[in-house]
């Protein structure tokens, strides 16, 4: 039970961190998202929103890149 409880207060960590992240990103501040889906990532290795915003933050970053 504690351990649950463990897991779902890190996911909520994550999430909260994941819609910081989004806030910044709206707001064209790309650098300061991709500091917070970096956070986001640490916080929970399985959230794949996370990994998605960070490829696209990375693709507007570098968009010669491809």
């Amino acid at each position: 039970v504690i351990l649950t409880f463990f897991v779902s207060l890190l996911q909520m960590k994550s999430a909260l961190f994941y819609l910081r992240g989004r806030a910044f990103e709206a707001l064209e501040n790309r650098q300061k998202a991709a500091q917070w889906y970096q956070k986001a990532v640490v916080a929970d290795v399985h959230c794949f929103e996370v990994y998605l915003c960070t490829a696209l933050a990375f693709l507007y970053k570098y968009p010669y890149f491809f």
